[in-house]
């Protein structure tokens, strides 16, 4: 059954200045078709300093949004997150208005916003720039070609609480079966761990939460899908992806016969499926806002009742991943960026002098022979 049909976003209002400011770059550079026709915020100095800066108006009231709005970015925390997002999302949606709620949403927002997109016709859907990303792409289409011709045997994952809920939508979009759902969070709060649909799943989590700067600290998830032939690496939202195949002997080489074996000759320790070298500025100012427009651009199509419950499975399953998880808070000096190219040279230098260094015992060997 179809919910709404398909829409042209001509005209957008963007809700929510701190992470809205990044929506605001994404349809200025990539979208020049589409019309801002404002920035809703409470109108601090900040807020108005964004809107003149982008050249949109700056509006306080969600009644200054236009009716003939095709679409709303709503940048705002949900309800149960602490936010208002949902009772913005919900009014706009009733007025037949689309919205874009940033994540995480949790189910029972979620179907506060899905009944509200029902009565005013309108289209919903979570935000999740890192879903649009080339990394996640290429692993997405890698790991439904692996899974369809080879049994998962494990999944493992790693990343800070924050974008739980990228990792969540994953998991539904990687040709597995997520359901039963069967996962309990470790004694010291860190690991998740249990079944996806039978397979068993470790999801470990690394988070160091700073009240002052919730934004920063993030470690973005990353995935390994383990099967007899192989394993599946995404490293990072940002790449790259790998392919590491299981090595497998040929029965010459088990009998003593030697290692000369066609397949042996064609298959790589590691193969890399993917990879996009890009610098921290390239990614804010080039990749996230292409990923963005691509994510507002598909706000056009329609909304059917199989969205709504792809939407409402997500939102469970980022309360399954994320129930029980507990992280320290903040200590310690902040590493800021200088130290963190610091530490990267100092990592890139001790990793060439491991592969140079000379073994002991081959220094002793060297020595008897002289």
């Amino acid at each position: 059954m179809t919910i709404t049909e398909f829409h042209p976003i001509r005209k957008v209002v963007v809700v929510g200045s701190t992470f809205g400011q990044l929506y605001l770059e994404a349809l200025r550079r990539c979208r020049p078709g589409i019309t801002v026709a404002g920035l809703l915020s409470r109108g601090s100095e900040r807020s108005r300093r964004i809107a003149e800066a982008h050249g949109v108006p700056l509006m306080t009231r969600i009644e200054d949004v236009p009716d003939d709005t095709d679409l709303a970015c709503v940048i705002v925390r949900s309800n149960g997150i602490g936010g208002s997002g949902t009772t913005i999302a919900a009014q706009l949606l009733e007025r037949g208005i689309a919205v874009l709620h940033e994540l995480p949403v949790g189910k029972k927002d979620v179907a506060t916003c899905l009944r509200a997109a029902h009565r005013g016709g309108a289209r919903f859907a979570v935000a999740d720039l890192y879903r649009w990303l080339p990394a996640v792409r290429a692993f997405r289409g890698a790991a439904r070609e692996l899974l369809a011709v080879d049994r998962p045997l494990a999944i493992d994952a790693h990343l800070s609480i924050q974008p739980a809920y990228t990792l969540a939508r994953l998991f539904t979009e990687i040709g597995l079966s997520t359901r039963p759902v069967s996962l309990q969070s470790s004694q010291d709060g860190t690991l998740i761990g249990g079944t996806l649909g039978g397979v068993p799943v470790a999801v470990r989590y690394a988070t160091v939460l700073d009240a002052r700067d919730t934004d920063n600290d993030v470690r973005f998830p990353s995935m390994s899908i383990h099967t007899r032939s192989g394993t599946l690496t995404l490293a990072d939202v940002h790449g790259p992806v790998h392919w590491t195949p299981t090595l497998h002997l040929p029965e010459q080489a088990k009998t003593g016969a030697g290692y000369e074996d066609d397949n042996l000759n064609a298959t790589f320790s590691s193969v890399e499926l993917f990879q996009l070298q890009n610098t921290h500025a390239q990614i804010l100012t080039d990749l996230w806002p292409r990923a963005l427009a691509e994510q507002i651009t598909a706000m056009s199509c329609g909304m059917s009742n199989g969205d709504a419950q792809r939407i409402l499975q997500v939102a469970q399953l980022w309360e399954s991943l994320t129930g029980g998880v507990e992280f320290p808070a903040a200590g310690g000096e902040e590493t800021d960026g200088m130290k963190r190219m610091h530490i990267q040279e100092r990592l890139r230098a001790a990793a060439r002098a491991a592969i140079n260094e000379t073994h002991p015992s081959k220094e002793k060997e060297d020595e008897n022979l002289q």
